[in-house]
Parts: structure tokens; C-alpha cells; sequence
């Protein structure tokens, strides 16, 4: 899925980014066209602004959350999307705790139903409603669980 975002000086440009959740990989797109990257150092991405100049334009994720993306022009910081913290950092990340009651299974559908909560924490909802969903997700997820276990497991 592909996330639109706005940038200073770039007001005339659809920018957007996919982030692939597999591996770690981010893809930018300018008008509708695959961005390049420079063979510098630092691997900067060679946007055109309103004037139609190249620009380099540095990327950064933050630790803990790797989804939040910051993209660096003449050393200004700009944040694509919204950083979570807090309780939603912790809610989003909940379910990969199921490693704990079901092993790599659980692991591995507790990191799927994190990534769902991420996306979901992330929009424009009001906070009832995504707290609402992503306790839905790990419901899910936690039935889905018992019921692999169930089938797999007599």
C-alpha cells in the first residue's frame, strides 16, 4: 500500500512511499515515478522541487518504532507519519507476546497482528475506535491461535 505525503518546497509533487513490512525496504515515488537513489553516501534520494532542481533528501527510521519514517532536506528534519508513543507503542506491540503462550506460531501471528496494529493506530480514527480495533485484531489473532491449535494438535 502506498502512503501519500507532503514536503516543503515539493508542493506541486505527489509524493509517496511503500514500505515493504517483509524487508525493512522503502520505495519513494514521485509523481507517480520510482524516485532514484544517489551512489553517495548515505544512499540520498534525488528529489525535484518546485523549481525543478534536484534535491538530496536523506531518509532515517526510529527505534522502537521502524514504520516511522524521517526524511532530512538541508539538515531539517521532516516526519512523514505520525510517531507513536506510549500507550499505543505498547498497545501495537502486544500481540508479540504471544511467542510466549504459543512459540514460533504465536510469534509469528502476534508479528502479523502488530503490524496491522500499527497501520491501524496510525490513522485518522478517533482514539476509541482504534483502541477498539486493535483490541479486535488480537482477539483474532489469539483465537486464530486455539483454533490452529485445535486442528494441528489433537
Amino acid at each position: 500500500m502506498k502512503t501519500k505525503f507532503n514536503l516543503p518546497n515539493f508542493s506541486t509533487s505527489q509524493l509517496e512511499y511503500q514500505y515493504n513490512w517483509f524487508t525493512g525496504a522503502i520505495t519513494f515515488y514521485q509523481n507517480g515515478s520510482l524516485v532514484e537513489k544517489s551512489k553517495e553516501k548515505g544512499t540520498p534520494l534525488l528529489l525535484k522541487n518546485d523549481l525543478g532542481t534536484l534535491v538530496k533528501v536523506y531518509q532515517k527510521k526510529s527505534f522502537p518504532d521502524f514504520s516511522h519514517l524521517i526524511l532530512t532536506i538541508d539538515e531539517k528534519e521532516n516526519l512523514i507519519n505520525k510517531r507513536l508513543k506510549g500507550l499505543d507503542l505498547f498497545l501495537a506491540y502486544i500481540p508479540v507476546l504471544l511467542v510466549f503462550l504459543g512459540g514460533m506460531v504465536g510469534g509469528a501471528l502476534g508479528g502479523v497482528a502488530s503490524v496491522i496494529n500499527v497501520n491501524l493506530l496510525r490513522k485518522n480514527y478517533n482514539k476509541p475506535l482504534r483502541y477498539f480495533w486493535v483490541f479486535f485484531v488480537l482477539f483474532i489473532v489469539i483465537a486464530f491461535y486455539f483454533l490452529i491449535l485445535k486442528i494441528f494438535i489433537k
